[in-house]
């Protein structure tokens, strides 16, 4: 042993040596019962594969919708790396939850597992669906009865609302997983690539030459983070507009870029921080107060019940759609030229209304 570290529970602290990723129940478990023998009572190392993919795939699902913070995401990320490549191996055992504890899992973390399942079979197309399937399948294989019927029971309390884009169209989902292959080698292995894409602004495709950087997964779809050199500026691409890649031998060195994705933007969007404040009307205050929209935000009640947001992000079409959602119980108070925009488009939407609904 190299060392322990201090974890503790309702009993009170445990000492647990730092190579093991176990709690302090597990620690105890293993002071007062005799369980975990090698020889009878290990996980196939193939169950213990599959539970390293659902590790990963979750932490990364959650961190994406800003439900695991990233440098905890990270961790777990490297911790399941070295349980997938067979560096480090958990055994799955325990009690009334028997072979499960020895991993780490809770009763919520079992569940937040089962959960990043619907979240990857509403995406439809990234590239962990198929891995994460037969994970589960694995997993479900290795359980007792017992805790089968508890798991087959999850969908009934846990959900993810929405459907894929590409949802009943099969030949969407083949080109995008195989797009998002290719982008995989290329990102991990610092490959240049040429991508076909259809671009929305000039309503035409274009091929682009491009050093990719980083897949990012955002409410609504898949995102490539990408170096163009004939720009020589990172740009953002919808994985969905993506009409072919071809792979060069050619490597590139990619430069330094923010560990969080979008950190100042709202949507989806690379761009410097502005200042802005948003008054809410009291109507809609306590839903306002209750989120956090932004890791910048702050708020500030009115005396009328309302509430002043203070927010730090890119001036953008996702900040200015966010604003607009709100209709007439939103008003910006700064930066003057966002107010000014806001007006004008609440006005050209007034017109648009009134000139089709005479």
């Amino acid at each position: 042993m190299t060392g322990f570290r201090t974890e503790s529970d309702s009993m009170g602290e445990v000492q647990v040596d730092t190579t093991r990723y176990w709690g302090a129940q597990t620690e105890r478990s293993l002071h007062h019962f005799s369980i975990g023998d090698p020889a009878s009572e290990r996980m196939p190392l193939e169950v213990v594969h599959a539970m390293g993919v659902l590790k990963k795939a979750a932490a990364m699902v959650n961190e994406a919708d800003g439900n695991l913070a990233p440098e905890l995401a990270k961790l777990i990320v490297v911790a399941s790396d070295e349980v997938i490549d067979g560096k480090r191996y958990w055994t799955l055992e325990a009690k009334a939850f028997k072979r499960l504890d020895d991993t780490g899992f809770t009763l919520a973390e079992l569940s937040a597992l089962y959960f990043s399942r619907t979240l990857v079979e509403v995406l439809a197309a990234t590239p962990f669906q198929q891995d994460v399937a037969a994970a589960f399948d694995k997993l479900a294989a290795a359980l007792t009865p017992g805790m089968r019927q508890f798991l087959d029971r999850l969908p009934l309390v846990i959900q993810a609302k929405g459907a894929s884009p590409r949802a009943g169209r099969p030949e969407a989902v083949k080109a995008e997983r195989e797009h998002l292959a290719k982008l995989l080698d290329a990102t991990l292995n610092h490959r240049r690539a040429t991508m076909k894409y259809f671009s929305m602004s000039s309503n035409r495709e274009k091929a682009y030459v491009i050093e990719p950087y980083r897949l990012i997964y955002s409410p609504g779809g898949m995102y490539l983070l990408s170096f163009v050199p004939e720009y020589g500026e990172l740009r953002t691409f919808s994985v969905d507009r993506i009409r072919g890649i071809s792979l060069h031998e050619e490597r590139f060195t990619p430069a330094e870029v923010p560990d969080a994705a979008f950190a100042h933007s709202i949507g989806v969007n690379e761009g410097p921080p502005e200042h802005i404040e948003i008054a809410f009307e009291p109507r809609i205050a306590p839903y306002v107060r209750e989120r956090q929209w932004h890791a910048s935000q702050k708020n500030a009640d009115r005396k009328d019940g309302g509430v002043v947001l203070s927010l730090d992000v890119c001036n953008d079409w996702a900040l200015r759609s966010w604003i607009l959602s709100f209709g007439p119980f939103a008003r910006v108070v700064s930066p003057e030229p966002l107010a000014r925009e806001i007006a004008v488009q609440l006005a050209c939407l007034v017109d648009h209304h009134e000139r089709m609904n005479p």
